[in-house]
């Protein structure tokens, strides 16, 4: 697996067959704060190794390691410099963010720019940043797939 590009879902059921996107990515926006969902975004955001956030059976595991140091843990979805990390990942790939904070909630959308447009490629609503990004991050990711199937 290449870190630099998104992984693709052969990759990912290659390493992991109960993670696909139909499973598991069907309603992003039901996924809530949590070990399952910083897994989700570990694996297919940022190109980790399914092996080492899944068990066989499909539950998260409660730790693993990240790119900051072996002894750290990877939080996306409740920690916001950990979920920096996914929208400096996809910054590096070509896309822009628009983050909004409300007095309820926080917006975030993902944008691609192409030639004769912007596009938005993902936004997702959330009670926190960390899972606004982490939502809209993912929904990025579903979006390239269908992309690629068409």
């Amino acid at each position: 697996m290449n870190s630099n590009t998104y992984i693709t879902p052969e990759e990912a059921d290659a390493y992991y067959e109960h993670r696909t996107m139909k499973t598991n990515l069907a309603d992003i926006d039901s996924l809530q704060a949590g070990r399952e969902l910083d897994a989700l975004v570990h694996v297919y955001v940022l190109g980790g190794n399914p092996e080492d956030c899944f068990f066989r059976d499909g539950a998260p595991r409660a730790y693993w390691g990240n790119s900051t140091g072996p002894d750290e843990d990877t939080f996306y979805s409740t920690d916001i410099a950990m979920a920096w990390l996914v929208v400096e990942k996809l910054r590096s790939q070509g896309f822009d963010v628009w983050l909004h904070v409300y007095d309820t909630f926080t917006s975030c959308e993902f944008f691609k720019h192409y030639p004769e447009k912007m596009e938005s490629v993902g936004c997702a609503r959330a009670i926190t940043a960390p899972l606004a990004i982490c939502r809209a991050a993912l929904k990025v990711i579903k979006t390239a797939w269908k992309r690629a199937k068409e």
